[in-house]
């Protein structure tokens, strides 16, 4: 497995044996660990001696999952005695210890039965009409209809598992006796009884077989070819392998441990939503005060007021149910959108009752309601072996997810009217290509203008993450949001936990302080309004100066916490901008990157260059600058090669990767619309620029090359990638 530990006579020099990496790669693709370097991550011991090379080896493993790691007591190598192979022993005790991700799911084929449908309804229609009780809490009723309906849902499955178990037996048994009662006396009656049992049996095999396949071969046979996740994936080369095998930890050591790896992961998000990202206690909420006093923001009117504070009705909620997409991963309470919507007859008037009570204050989600999963997805690019370098993403519970969709429709009516038009990220109505083109326009005018101007890109630290709850508040405040409404996003907030999914091994819970949720459809909205007075700053400011096109001064492109500015007369501007940044972060929590921060120079003096250098760590960028998946240029006539020019070759080679995946012809066709032109539909939108003929003629050729699974074409070395 490791060339160097597990060899005794290893040249510095010697590269790994193809066929180690291969069997590495297998390994690693099934999830599997070597039990032994688990527990002895740096010790040398060997399983085999090779006369002829006079040298040790340990060739032999056992393999274990991750699932059973927690099991893992010991692992031993014996001495080499009988045979020329050491035995190697493992030790495994209480499988099952707690921190396996292993739980209960709820089972969506139940739901294909129509008649055990209706008797869950009328079960459940029972347990509401029994429990809504004078004096009795929605939030527990609520609660106790999951545990109600899970141990129900659990019955169920293990009483169809039985039934099936005994029928199989029972068929078998009378199949092998009628067989033998056939050979010994030859009865034609007999055999008509024994062909018609072995029918039953093979239709029962039959079903068994069925439903194995709607659980594994059913998603290759309905999706491979079909625009969807599987298809998806595959193109990337992406497997769902989301499993942290080493991570280091504070001392330096690299660790392969699962427990200590949850422990690690747990520890920085705990120290990340640790609710001090701003300044804390009263002089925080002074702060505030003052700086939103600085800023001039508009507020919601009161007729949209009330309209976004009315009691939730049962329309709303079904509306909400209906549009949600039943694939998707479910909360830590493992009930999936299917179940909301098979059983929303009967759930509708519950968890209307359960949204107003919220509402109104009465009452606050419940700890497992606010309960969420995280699962770490690393960045490509980064060092796995570091917790920084994984996306956290955040499953939360189907029913917490309806109650924030809800709100969230409702600000989104809205948000368009108070926030300015600068901010274009998840707000309806905008989108990322207005922000581009502008910024290829101010371009285009500090060309013709006098005066230095650049470009300057900002990168936030876990800017989501960061968000000062206190802050929040009093912005809400500020936009006119407070009351019922108020209320009732607080209620999202009411001491929510989460846990950290390493890949099959949960860590301990955590509070999260500080933050807008992970995986809220309300969180966008929330971000919008809490970066929007920073934004408003900005702007107002007068010694932070933007770029001037007849008399109107533009500093600011947003999409969420990509910020992009475009600025004049650096020397006194950027000193000034970073003095209101530091403001702005002292009481939300907002922590610039300055050395990840981009400066795109337009028409600065070699004088300004050399000030900004040497006062502020920015990346300089010499040719193009990154932004919305663009590439931004100091004049227009490079704008073509630094788009266009990386993106058709990328597209090729793309072309030239799947034409050795096995696609059906529909397959290589949905791979071409679902990856390819969408690459260059956005460019379309947001570049106003024209496209080389050749360079479509040539893409277009390779396309049906790879469409009709003919010969690829080689990129030609003369070919030009000019502005028309």
């Amino acid at each position: 497995m490791d060339p160097y530990l597990d060899r005794s006579k290893t040249a510095l020099n010697r590269a790994p044996l193809r066929r180690s990496k291969t069997f590495r790669g297998i390994v690693q693709a099934a999830n599997l660990y070597d039990s032994w370097r688990l527990l002895h991550p740096r010790d040398r011991d060997y399983s085999f001696y090779s006369n002829p090379h006079d040298s040790y080896s340990r060739l032999d493993h056992i393999f274990c999952s991750r699932d059973n790691i927690t099991a893992l007591v010991s692992s031993t190598i014996h001495k080499i005695s009988w045979s020329d192979h050491a035995a190697v022993e493992i030790a495994l005790l209480g499988w099952g210890v707690s921190g396996s991700a292993s739980v209960w799911r709820f089972n969506a084929s139940l739901f294909l039965d129509p008649g055990l449908k209706d008797t869950m309804n009328l079960d459940l229609t029972d347990f509401f009409e029994r429990n809504f009780t004078p004096g009795m809490a929605t939030t527990t009723v609520w609660e106790v209809h999951k545990a109600f309906m899970r141990g129900k849902l659990i019955a169920i499955a293990s009483r169809r598992k039985r039934e099936r178990a005994a029928e199989m037996v029972s068929l078998t048994t009378k199949v092998g006796d009628l067989e033998r009662e056939h050979k010994r006396t030859g009865d034609a009656t007999l055999l008509r009884e024994l062909l018609e049992a072995r029918g039953c049996l093979n239709m029962l095999i039959s079903r068994q077989v069925q439903v194995a396949l709607q659980w594994t071969g059913r998603k290759f046979f309905e999706k491979s070819n079909k625009p969807d996740t599987l298809l998806a994936r595959r193109l990337k080369q992406q497997t769902r392998e989301r499993t942290v095998r080493t991570v280091r930890l504070g001392s330096g050591e690299m660790t392969s441990d699962p427990r200590d790896i949850s422990r690690a992961f747990c520890s920085y998000y705990a120290s990340l939503y640790n609710g001090t990202t701003a300044t804390p206690g009263p002089a925080g909420e002074v702060l505030t005060r003052e700086f939103l006093s600085r800023t001039t923001l508009p507020s919601f009117s009161h007729p949209q007021r009330v309209d976004m504070a009315v009691p939730i009705s049962t329309e709303e909620v079904a509306e909400v149910i209906k549009h949600l997409h039943s694939s998707k991963s479910p909360g830590p309470d493992r009930f999936l959108v299917p179940y909301y919507k098979g059983m929303s007859p009967v759930l509708l008037q519950p968890l209307t009752r359960l949204f107003n009570t919220y509402m109104k204050g009465k009452e606050v989600p419940s700890s497992d309601m606010l309960l969420a999963r995280i699962v770490v997805i690393p960045k490509p690019g980064k060092d796995p072996a570091v917790c920084p370098s994984y996306r956290p993403i955040s499953l939360i519970n189907v029913d917490t997810k309806i109650y924030a969709k809800i709100l969230a429709n409702r600000i989104g009516r809205y948000i368009a009217e108070v926030i300015h038009p600068d901010q274009v990220g998840f707000i309806p109505g905008r989108e990322a290509p207005d922000n581009i083109r502008r910024a290829l326009n101010l371009i285009q005018v500090a060309k013709t203008s006098s005066g230095g101007t650049f470009l300057l890109s900002l990168d936030a630290e876990k800017a989501f993450d960061r968000v000062d709850w206190n802050y929040l508040w009093a912005t809400l405040t500020s936009f006119g949001i407070w009351g019922d409404l108020l209320t009732a996003i607080q209620a999202l907030y009411a001491g929510p936990r989460a846990q950290v999914d390493t890949g099959g091994f949960l860590s301990a819970p955590l509070f999260i302080l500080n933050g807008t949720r992970q995986g809220c459809p309300l969180s966008p909205l929330l971000f919008a309004l809490s970066i929007e007075p920073m934004a408003a700053y900005i702007r107002d400011h007068l010694d932070v100066r933007g770029m001037e096109v007849r008399g109107k001064s533009y500093k600011l492109s947003l999409f969420a916490d990509d910020v992009l500015l475009s600025l004049a007369s650096p020397i006194t501007t950027l000193p000034n901008l970073m003095k209101a940044l530091r403001d702005y972060g002292r009481v939300s929590g907002y922590k610039l990157n300055a050395d990840k921060s981009e400066v795109l120079d337009l028409n600065l003096t070699e004088g300004e260059k050399a000030v900004i250098r040497d006062r502020f760590p920015f990346r300089w960028c010499r040719s193009s600058m990154g932004s919305l998946g663009t590439q931004l240029t100091p004049t227009w006539d490079q704008l073509y090669m630094a788009n266009y020019g990386v993106l058709l070759p990328t597209l090729h080679a793309l072309l030239s990767t799947w034409s050795h995946l096995h696609l059906s012809l529909f397959g290589r066709i949905y791979a071409v619309k679902m990856t390819l032109l969408p690459k260059l539909l956005y460019l379309f939108r947001t570049l106003t620029i024209p496209i080389s003929r050749a360079d479509l003629t040539f893409l277009q050729s390779a396309i049906h090359s790879f469409i009709w699974g003919g010969r690829r074409r080689r990129l030609p070395k003369n070919l030009m990638f000019q502005s028309r």
